[in-house]
Parts: C-alpha cells; sequence; structure tokens
C-alpha cells in the first residue's frame, strides 16, 4: 500500500491535532485495520466492494488494547449506519428539553425545565466529541421550562424559547442575554435561526403565531461582523398567523345555475347567468393548544 500527492505542492501526510475526526470528509467511510483483527481482509478486493461516490479513509496504526475506539466504528456489518454510546452529561438538576451542538461542533447548548440553561464543551484530551464533556458555562435569564434552542450560524449567539412567552438572544462569548423578546401571548415552543447568513431568526407559539425577528436597519450601516453584534438591535420584523383561502364554488351550485338543455344549443335556451365570485376566506396558519405535540419545531430553507 502507497500514498503519493496528488499535486507537487500537497503533502501526502499530514500532522493533525486531534480528535481526528473533524479533518474527516463529510459522511465518510472509515475503515480500520489493525494485527488484533479477527481475519485478513484483501486489501484490493475489499475495496471494490465497497459503494461508489463516497470518501473513504483508511485508519492504519497502533490502537489502545488492539481494538478501535468507538468514535471510529461508522457502520454496521451490512453497511448501514453504527451506533455507539460515546458518552453522557451529569450536574443537571432539571428535566432536559433540549440540546442543540454549535455549529463548530465544539460546544452543546443544554436546555431544562426551570429554565436551567448550560453550555458544555469537549475535552480534548479525553477523545473530544468521544470522550468527556464538561460544563463550561450557565446562562441565566429565565425562570422556567425551556423548550428550544436554536445557534446563530457562526455559533457567535444562541436563541431559547420558553413557557414564561418570551425570546432570549444570548452572546455566548460574553455569557449574557443581550435582547429579550416578549412578543408572544403565550407559551414558545420552537425557534429557529436563518442559515444563510445569521440576519433573521423565527419562533413558533401556542399562541398561534410564528415571529420573525431581524436586526432594525441603519442606514449606511454594513454587514455585522457576527450575529452576536446585532443582538441588541433585534426587533419583530414580521407576524404570521393567518393565510387567504380562494373561496370555491360547489359543483352542485355550478350545475344548478346552468339549468335543463343548457349547452344543447335550442332556439329558446338563453345563457345562465353570471354566478359571484365567492368571497375568499381567512383561515388560521397553525393549531392552537389542542396541538397533540407540546413543541413546535421550526425550519429554514437553506437559501
Amino acid at each position: 500500500m502507497s500514498s503519493s500527492p496528488s499535486a507537487p505542492s500537497l503533502g501526502a501526510v499530514q500532522v493533525v491535532k486531534g480528535p481526528v475526526t473533524k479533518y474527516l470528509p463529510l459522511d465518510c467511510l472509515r475503515l480500520g485495520f489493525s494485527w488484533a483483527a479477527d481475519k485478513r481482509v484483501e486489501m484490493e478486493e475489499y475495496v471494490h466492494e465497497l459503494p461508489d461516490g463516497k470518501p473513504i479513509v483508511f485508519v492504519v496504526g497502533a490502537f489502545a488494547h488492539g481494538k478501535i475506539d468507538a468514535p471510529w466504528v461508522s457502520c454496521d456489518a451490512d453497511g448501514s449506519p453504527g451506533v455507539a454510546y460515546l458518552s453522557s452529561f451529569g450536574g443537571l438538576a432539571s428535566g432536559v428539553n433540549c440540546v442543540r451542538f454549535s455549529p463548530s461542533g465544539e460546544q452543546v447548548a443544554v436546555g431544562c425545565d426551570g429554565g436551567e440553561l448550560s453550555l458544555w464543551h469537549a475535552v480534548e484530551e479525553a477523545g473530544g466529541a468521544g470522550g468527556e464533556w464538561r460544563l463550561c458555562g450557565t446562562l441565566r435569564g429565565h425562570g422556567q421550562d425551556i423548550h428550544d434552542l436554536a445557534w446563530a450560524p457562526d455559533g457567535s449567539a444562541l436563541m431559547s424559547a420558553s413557557v414564561e412567552n418570551v425570546v432570549v438572544m444570548w452572546d455566548v462569548a460574553q455569557r449574557r442575554g443581550v435582547c429579550r423578546l416578549d412578543s408572544h401571548q403565550h407559551y414558545v415552543q420552537g425557534c429557529a435561526w436563518d442559515p444563510r447568513n445569521g440576519r433573521l431568526a423565527a419562533s413558533a407559539s401556542a399562541d398561534r403565531t410564528v415571529k420573525v425577528f431581524g436586526p432594525r436597519a441603519r442606514p449606511g450601516s454594513g454587514p455585522p461582523p457576527s450575529s452576536a453584534a446585532v443582538l441588541k438591535d433585534t426587533v419583530v420584523v414580521a407576524s404570521l398567523s393567518r393565510r387567504l383561502l380562494p373561496g370555491l364554488l360547489p359543483a352542485a351550485q355550478g350545475e344548478a345555475a346552468a339549468g335543463p338543455g343548457a349547452g344543447r344549443g335550442g332556439a329558446g335556451a338563453s345563457p345562465p347567468p353570471a354566478a359571484a365570485p365567492p368571497a375568499a376566506k381567512h383561515a388560521a396558519l397553525f393549531l392552537d393548544e389542542a396541538l397533540p405535540s407540546f413543541f413546535r419545531r421550526l425550519a429554514w430553507s437553506p437559501d
């Protein structure tokens, strides 16, 4: 087995700092090799049987206890994604309602009953995402249950929704709430951040509305350096609650208006009177508290 660079300016080997998994291609197939393996495999024959079009990473070297650690196990025997327990969080005082990884994967936000909101980070020397997670911050500002969390795309800000009828925008680096939005009239059960540039965010409530938030327009201001930089200027820019339904003319009513003999070309036939267009109606977009699920999850399109 040999390795060579694809271009003269590129090296075939690069030394990286762990965890190694964050340097791997997305959704790659990870194959490990060890002298302690159960059977000998002919590399050429094995590679030909792998699925086409999927990045493959070969892991060759010494492994503790003659095996590959759990983070490297990415598929079951039938090729389907494998799932393995890695770690758990301890020390939480209340029931957990929501867990969200930061965009970089280096932090996790945990929202609980009673307004408990905490940030955790992976301890790199313990194996990164597959090792120990340690509390790195507590965000205080909620007094009741937190139902949903959303990170800004750049990871600089976090949004939380709670049964206090409020949404709080947090500056993650400063560990403080910058903006408290109380435009909802009932529990706020879901929130999401615009993935394109992080300038807009949305929340869904049991008051049957979705609120869209954005920074207050300031003439002459350029693009903000981060999502956290404009939190103090956040306002409601739109409220969605109802939609216009076009009126529908029942088929039976249309047939009655035509009358007998219509369309036969008779000498005494007269065209039916024109029916008045049915009135359009407004209908609620969202269910009320009778919604079977207590959560209302939102999602933005990628663009």
